[in-house]
């Protein structure tokens, strides 16, 4: 996983690069800059300095759905305006009458909203629901930021983008309730898969089935690519495969990618002047071995296991066929991205509208991003604590010209617009 590092310190009359955020071409001068980080930050035309914090105050949030279907807030100019259920805004405070900006038809505004909208009507029985209007409001948002943040970069992205606008224009004439209800149910049956081998490969071919670019030796990245599913987790759930995993991988004095972290590792099979595949050949190793250790074990609990047939198989196609390999941190597994919204430097909770996202789906797109030239036109990291800074500076200057940068609004919404287009791709493909 690669680490970029935003700090944002460009003030508006900086017309080349856009407002508290880097542009694309800027990124590889950030990624060496992670010992400045604690130093201050301008966000504004009068080049005010404000200390850079963790927060917990300002965050994304749901407007609740819990019997209500819109809730009143009143806007900047103090008249009365009603916002979807389920809608996600960004909360400036905890206070009863909490200060927000959210986004509706194509512009981000703020607005105040008494603090019962984020937690349901009081007595209601009801659990948090989809709400198809914020789905739709929602959509267009992260389409029309992923739309300025490829800025025509790859035009079978930026092809894809259109698409869904047209099919989510036609969904916001139509308002169907039954269809949204539907594809509600649709969705969902994709996160049932409870087997790790399985609801990895599930998720892979979700993706590849969707968004599969071609790279330019003709081959599709879904090809070239294998999400192992080996986890620390199955290593230490029986005792004489928590030994072997002991002397074999933790002993090995490898990065063995798998033991630590909220998120995932890729390695790839490229060797140049540039990149080395010194780290895909150790790994590539360690599942050999691991594979001939259960081959010789004569316990069903190991030789039968999801894990051993995937060893098996795999082994036999041969690792080194593959261009890339992509591993699993332990947490990232169990995870719930609405309640575990940042894996390290990757927001994960992709939810559109209340629609489910799934932790473990986000770092995947994420890391065959990451591990690929030519999957999305751009990076996926993002820093939580520079976009806390963020907000911190929206809450002091307010939104008006900070709205005009999608870097930074992305960063603020808690969104990664690009992995949310691939999202929306699989949410509306018909089954």
């Amino acid at each position: 996983m690669k680490i970029i590092i935003f700090i944002c310190f460009i003030p508006l009359s900086a017309i080349s690069a856009p407002i508290c955020g880097v542009s694309s071409a800027e990124l590889p001068n950030w990624i060496n800059q992670f010992q400045q980080y604690q130093s201050p930050m301008k966000c504004d035309s009068q080049n005010q300095t404000y200390p850079l914090v963790e927060s917990t105050e300002i965050k994304p949030q749901r407007l609740s759905t819990k019997c209500s279907k819109s809730w009143k807030a009143k806007n900047s100019k103090g008249k009365l305006i009603k916002l979807p259920a389920g809608l996600r805004v960004v909360r400036l405070d905890q206070k009863n009458e909490s200060k927000i900006f959210y986004h509706m038809n194509g512009e981000v505004l703020e607005a105040t909203i008494d603090h019962v909208a984020f937690e349901g009507k009081k007595g209601c029985k009801e659990e948090e629901q989809p709400s198809f209007e914020a789905f739709l409001e929602e959509s267009l948002f992260s389409l029309q930021l992923a739309g300025e943040l490829n800025s025509e970069s790859s035009p079978s992205f930026t092809k894809e983008i259109n698409l869904l606008k047209e099919k989510i224009s036609e969904l916001s004439t139509k308002k169907d309730n039954t269809y949204f209800k539907n594809l509600e149910v649709k969705w969902n049956k994709n996160f049932n898969e409870k087997d790790r081998v399985q609801r990895l490969d599930n998720f892979q071919n979700l993706v590849s089935s969707n968004y599969d670019p071609i790279l330019s030796d003709k081959i599709k990245i879904s090809d070239g690519t294998l999400p192992v599913p080996i986890s620390q987790k199955w290593f230490e759930s029986v005792p004489e495969l928590k030994v072997f995993y002991q002397k074999e991988w933790l002993n090995s004095g490898k990065d063995i990618r798998i033991s630590a972290g909220a998120s995932g590792e890729g390695v790839t099979n490229y060797q140049d002047g540039v990149n080395s595949n010194e780290s895909y050949l150790e790994m590539s190793k360690l599942l050999e071995q691991t594979e001939s250790f259960l081959s010789a074990s004569s316990n069903p609990l190991l030789k039968n296991s999801s894990e051993a047939q995937w060893l098996k198989r795999e082994r036999k196609k041969g690792f080194a066929s593959y261009q890339r390999m992509i591993f699993i941190s332990p947490d990232t597994w169990e995870r719930n991205p609405m309640t575990n919204n940042w894996a390290d430097y990757v927001p994960v909770d992709q939810s559109l509208g209340g629609l489910n996202s799934d932790y473990l789906m986000s770092v995947l797109i994420h890391e065959i991003n990451v591990n690929t030239s030519g999957f999305l036109p751009q990076d996926t990291h993002m820093e939580y604590e520079s976009s806390a800074s963020v907000m911190e500076c929206i809450k002091q200057q307010g939104v008006s010209e900070l709205a005009k940068d999608p870097y930074t609004l992305q960063r603020a919404f808690g969104l990664n617009a690009q992995i949310s287009v691939i999202y929306l791709k699989m949410i509306l493909t018909d089954p």
